[in-house]
């Protein structure tokens, strides 16, 4: 954090990092709050099962060994290398912002009550995206998520159109490559039914809640809300099931 302070010469410049497990770590959200209270938070989700299988293979193109699948239900250990079911309950971490109230019948979407949260409530705002808000074909849309980015992080000029690009991982030696290749996961084998299972059952309960209560609060915004809500209800169903898993 540091550095985006001496790095960059003076000037209005708008500073942030990129880091996805800020949200999990109470000691990264504790630090926020005390040091960084107003800091606005630009949150990025996709369907439970999209992410665990992207995840994965991330993994394995930047050349690390990995256990079955089907061994990383439940929550992180050592040898998960960070993959495991219980990071896609991402309503989970979304509720530890304190952005609602948290009483009755809303614990019930969390395990044991929701006695495991950890929350810290913050005074900044949080903008809720889709990863499939970034590829979205439609131009309306995607012209408004722009407009909508630019007036969030507060940017005198629109932004550009979004040109979506990934590479799964470091460069390998072609040996490296074909076994990454050989291990690399297609969630939707019949194998993986359990998983997948498991899946979109935190889907339902993560979609359900945000939906209810997460974007019920004022500090939280989102681009297109109709489109928005239509991706986060896909949580609810299987991608393999209707051939949605890209």
């Amino acid at each position: 954090v540091r550095d985006l302070y001496e790095e960059l010469p003076p000037g209005p410049y708008v500073r942030g990092i990129k880091c996805p497990r800020d949200l999990e770590n109470e000691f990264s959200m504790d630090n926020y709050a005390k040091y960084f209270g107003n800091t606005n938070f630009l949150v990025g989700m996709r369907h439970p099962v999209d992410w665990f299988q992207s995840f994965y293979n991330f993994r394995l193109y930047n050349n690390n060994p990995m256990p079955p699948p089907e061994k990383l239900i439940g929550s992180c250990a050592k040898y998960t290398r960070n993959v495991c079911t219980h990071r896609a309950r991402f309503h989970l971490f979304l509720a530890n912002f304190g952005k609602t109230s948290l009483d009755g019948q809303e614990r019930e979407f969390f395990p044991h009550g929701g006695n495991a949260l950890r929350v810290v409530p913050h005074n900044g705002t949080v903008f809720l995206y889709h990863v499939e808000q970034l590829k979205d074909k439609d131009p309306q849309r995607q012209l408004q998520l722009r407009k909508d980015l630019t007036s969030f992080l507060g940017l005198p000029e629109l932004l550009p159109p979004m040109d979506v690009w990934s590479k799964p991982g470091k460069t390998l030696s072609t040996e490296q490559l074909d076994k990454a290749h050989s291990l690399r996961l297609n969630i939707c084998e019949k194998q993986h039914d359990h998983i997948r299972l498991y899946l979109v059952d935190q889907g339902k309960n993560a979609a359900e809640w945000i939906l209810r209560y997460f974007l019920k609060s004022k500090d939280v915004f989102v681009s297109s809300p109709e489109y928005f809500r239509e991706l986060i209800l896909a949580w609810e169903s299987d991608p393999c099931h209707n051939n949605t898993l890209r």
